[in-house]
């Protein structure tokens, strides 16, 4: 949900809009008086999303006007989309101050639609290499604001939640979940046959590595995920970083969203200045949770998830051609090789933990002697 660019030019009042205000009655009250309702599409390219619309009401008072958005969500008849599953628990955010969210307004449910109307937000898109370090801390305060929710939900969210969840099988089914469907594509680049079966068989000797890892996050922490922090979902306005469009949303687990993060970051950066970013990342994520014996859990569920999308995303055919178009085959080979590495660093960073928790219990050791 992008509302900075419509793809329409301003619409008069009409029929829609006159529905919109009957819905919206519902959940809100509207201005007594207005001088003219205007309306705007906004890019929208979610799943079973009807449409986004930017809705205007021009004040009497000079200058001012009340702003909503409206979502339009598909949905099967009489069942509640996820989203506005998710909305029904969007108030346990508002205690958030690294990142913002809009206000909600309300969600109006009608048999084969789930309407959303929130505050409309005046912001520009923010460069996501410059906003590592808030995108960080507003992840860490998103998951500890949300598990705690979670933790004590009542019986009817926890079923919001079982069926919101990461884990049940429709989205493990998703194909950005299962790289291994396009290792075809490694076929368009320009490289000896042996090469490309090299690539082939060692990412899918790396399916073992990453079911490893999904079988240690499904029994961690649970937490609101945004799953999609895409430039277009992010507005820096007067007062902050603000978060929208929920369309990906899922009970993820802590880490996820780091790893949704730098992986959009991963495909359209260098890998020198990746690896300071990612550095940068998880400095200001450790900083920001208040318990350090989590840390470990996180990072390697952001390991996990940062892996699977990058590779995903590295492999579609899309991608491929404009490496192969800029004649940069070499720089998308090293970012494979990269993330290939995974199980390495992982496994340097438990030698390293490993060794500095033994340091500090040597020393402690030698201090009560003394």
């Amino acid at each position: 949900m992008d509302r900075r660019v419509s793809k329409i030019s301003t619409l008069s009042s009409g029929s829609g809009s006159a529905r919109t205000l009957d819905r919206l009655k519902r959940i809100a009250t509207p201005p007594a008086r207005h001088q003219g309702i205007f309306q705007r599409d906004l890019p929208s390219n979610g799943a079973g999303v009807n449409y986004v619309r930017h809705h205007q009401w021009k004040l009497d008072d000079i200058g001012k006007s009340w702003d909503v958005v409206e979502k339009s969500i598909r949905k099967l008849p009489f069942y509640r989309s996820r989203e506005a599953r998710f909305y029904r628990h969007y108030p346990m955010l508002r205690s958030c101050r690294k990142i913002f969210y809009p206000s909600l307004l309300g969600i109006v449910e009608t048999p084969f639609t789930s309407h959303i109307y929130s505050q409309y937000i005046e912001g520009s898109k923010p460069v996501r290499a410059k906003m590592v370090n808030v995108a960080a801390a507003g992840i860490a305060e998103l998951e500890a604001v949300s598990s705690r929710y979670i933790e004590h939900a009542s019986a009817t969210s926890a079923l919001d939640f079982w069926i919101m969840d990461f884990f049940r099988w429709p989205y493990m089914r998703h194909t950005r979940m299962n790289y291994q469907c396009f290792l075809g594509n490694l076929d368009r680049l320009p490289l000896p046959s042996e090469q490309v079966r090299h690539y082939r068989q060692r990412l899918g000797k790396f399916k073992s590595w990453l079911k490893t890892r999904a079988a240690e996050a499904r029994n961690s922490v649970r937490c609101i995920c945004h799953l999609d922090y895409a430039a277009k979902n992010m507005l820096m306005a007067k007062n902050g970083l603000y978060l929208i469009d929920w369309s990906e949303v899922k009970i993820g687990r802590i880490g996820f969203d780091g790893g949704d993060y730098l992986s959009k970051l991963f495909i359209h950066t260098d890998l020198e200045s990746f690896h300071a970013l990612r550095k940068l990342f998880e400095q200001e994520y450790a900083l920001a949770v208040d318990d350090d014996d989590l840390l470990p859990i996180a990072h390697r569920n952001r390991q996990y998830l940062f892996a699977i999308l990058a590779l995903w995303r590295c492999l579609q055919r899309q991608v491929i051609d404009v490496f192969i178009d800029k004649e940069q085959s070499s720089t998308l080979l090293d970012k494979l090789d990269y993330l290939l590495a995974e199980p390495e660093r992982e496994w340097r960073a438990d030698r390293d933990s490993q060794a500095e928790a033994s340091h500090f219990v040597a020393g402690n050791v030698v201090t009560s002697g003394a």
